[in-house]
């Protein structure tokens, strides 16, 4: 089956759903999922920049059964499914019941935690010194390819455990060059031995 928009849902921010994660979760932010390489599966496949779906953030408010509990998450849209009209009568009256959590649930910080990327690489002290010093020249968003130039780390030194080091690069995935190659704003080393 072709990609044809998958997971394109009529959602609404600010409205109740329930996702891959339990509890009550409000919509915050819808962005557009695109593809970032190509990929054919026996359900689906699609070629790198397709609209394949849509990321959203989502701001945890209670559990299942109605606990506290505040969180923030991205997901893919294809998780939420809204919540019925007797769970949004008792959230909101949850709400009303305590103003002061409301408020907290209101004020609490809408940004998720970013993926992680993770890369195993093989690097001598002296190339690992080498790439601490070079991270440093990386603009506030880069691809692995920018990453590789600047640092200029031989793709030799990539390849699976045992590694010397791990790599991790922060990123969310809907932030893409305009050849949809995912960027990322921070990496992270971290030496596995000593």
């Amino acid at each position: 089956m072709d990609n044809d928009g998958m997971n394109q849902k009529d959602l609404q921010i600010g409205k109740w759903y329930t996702g891959y994660s339990a509890g009550f979760w409000q919509l915050i932010q819808i962005y557009p999922k695109y593809a970032s390489f190509d990929y054919e599966g026996e359900k689906a496949k699609w070629k790198k920049g397709d609209l394949i779906g849509q990321w959203c953030v989502v701001k945890k408010a209670l559990t299942p059964k109605m606990k506290k509990s505040l969180c923030v998450e991205f997901t893919d849209s294809a998780w939420l499914k809204p919540v019925s009209e007797e769970t949004i009568y008792q959230i909101n009256l949850f709400f009303q019941n305590d103003p002061k959590y409301k408020k907290r649930f209101e004020l609490f910080d809408n940004i998720p935690a970013p993926m992680i990327t993770n890369q195993w690489v093989s690097l001598s002290d002296a190339e690992e010194a080498d790439l601490i010093q070079k991270k440093r020249l990386l603009p506030p968003h880069f691809t692995m390819d920018q990453f590789c130039t600047i640092t200029q780390i031989p793709n030799n030194c990539f390849h699976n455990p045992p590694t010397s080091h791990l790599l991790s690069f922060y990123g969310y995935p809907w932030e893409l060059t305009d050849c949809f190659d995912e960027t990322y704003f921070k990496v992270d080393l971290l030496r596995l031995y000593s």
